[in-house]
C-alpha cells in the first residue's frame, strides 16, 4: 500500500527516507534557536539580550541552507566566531566546555 502524499504537504521533508539526515539538522536547528530564546529570556542584560536574538536569527537562517541557498553570510560567521570567543574568554575558566554549535 502507498502512502498518500497530499501536493500541500507543509512539511514533505518529514517523508524523508533515514539516511537523509537534513531533517534532523533542522529539528536540531529548531531547538536550538529554543534554547537560545530561552536563555534571551532568562538574561537581564540589554548588550547579551540583542546579541542572543542576533544568534537566534542566524540560527534560523541555518535551518533552511540544506535545502535552499547558505542565507548567513561570511562576515556573519566571523562575528558570530568572534563573539563566541569573547564569551568563552569572559567566562574565565568556569565554562571550560563552553561550544558554540
Amino acid at each position: 500500500m502507498e502512502l498518500y502524499r497530499s501536493p500541500y504537504e507543509a512539511y514533505p521533508f518529514l517523508s524523508d527516507g533515514p539516511e537523509d539526515l537534513r531533517c534532523d539538522f533542522e529539528l536540531m536547528t529548531d531547538g536550538l534557536a529554543s534554547l537560545t530564546g530561552l536563555l534571551r529570556a532568562k538574561t537581564e542584560d540589554p548588550a547579551l539580550r540583542d546579541e542572543l536574538l542576533w544568534v537566534c536569527e542566524l540560527i534560523y537562517h541555518m535551518n533552511p541552507a540544506l535545502r535552499t541557498p547558505l542565507q548567513v553570510t561570511q562576515a556573519e560567521a566571523e562575528r558570530l566566531l568572534a563573539a563566541s570567543e569573547r564569551l568563552r574568554l569572559s567566562c574565565g575558566g568556569r565554562c571550560r566546555r563552553f561550544v558554540l554549535t
